[in-house]
């Protein structure tokens, strides 16, 4: 699970998680639900999860990401998971976070 962790790069989720806070925080003096809210941070970071594994199996396929640079989560380059998981990791996400979203 640690390597599923570090493969979608946390460290980035500010980026999709501060609009769904911002745009929360501002129809808070209309009205504001939970259950939508939540729909929308999930739905957001799973669109970004997906998206960070699949630019790490397009760049590991165009030769873009190796053990020399300092870009993506390199567990394809380390080996601790085959390009192919990590296709289908960030494939699978993508329906699921349309059904959200």
């Amino acid at each position: 699970m640690q390597i599923w962790i570090e493969a979608t790069r946390p460290f980035s989720f500010t980026a999709s998680v501060t609009p769904v806070l911002i745009g929360s925080v501002l129809v808070q003096s209309m009205s504001f639900f939970l259950g939508r809210f939540l729909l929308a941070l999930f739905g957001s970071l799973f669109i970004h999860i997906g998206t960070n594994l699949i630019n790490d199996y397009y760049d590991h396929l165009s030769g873009v990401d190796t053990l020399e640079t300092m870009s993506g989560s390199q567990v394809i380059q380390r080996g601790l998971l085959t390009a192919e998981e990590v296709y289908w990791g960030g494939s699978s996400l993508s329906p699921l976070a349309a059904c959200l979203v």
